[in-house]
């Protein structure tokens, strides 16, 4: 007899002020570690604004930092995560741009 095991998905998780930046590393590690363990296991992810300090533009999308989080992001897109963006006052300048390259919905 085999027993047929399902692995059950969050079905949403939502975060908000991170206030993410290269020069506070523990809280961005924090941040790619929950993408990792807790975003890939979830059906949908909700970032409520303030995710970064500041967002200058999606000019700015080949800073190492900020492509470390759209690849991040990305990730958990590619692993099946549908990932939702809502700006907030530090971050509203996050467009176009910035979605199709993390794969993520701008709300």
């Amino acid at each position: 007899m085999t027993i047929a095991t399902t692995t059950t998905r969050t079905p949403a998780l939502f975060i908000s002020d991170l206030h993410l930046q290269a020069s506070h590393p523990r809280t961005a590690e924090a941040f790619f570690r929950f993408l990792a363990e807790r975003a890939a296991q979830a059906e949908r992810l909700y970032l409520l604004g303030d995710i970064f300090e500041y967002w200058a533009g999606d000019d700015d999308l080949d800073d190492p930092f900020n492509a470390r989080v759209v690849a991040a992001l990305r990730t958990v897109v590619a692993g099946g995560t549908a990932v939702y963006w809502l700006g907030g006052n530090r971050d509203f300048l996050v467009g176009a741009g910035f979605a199709q390259a993390a794969g993520l919905v701008l709300l």
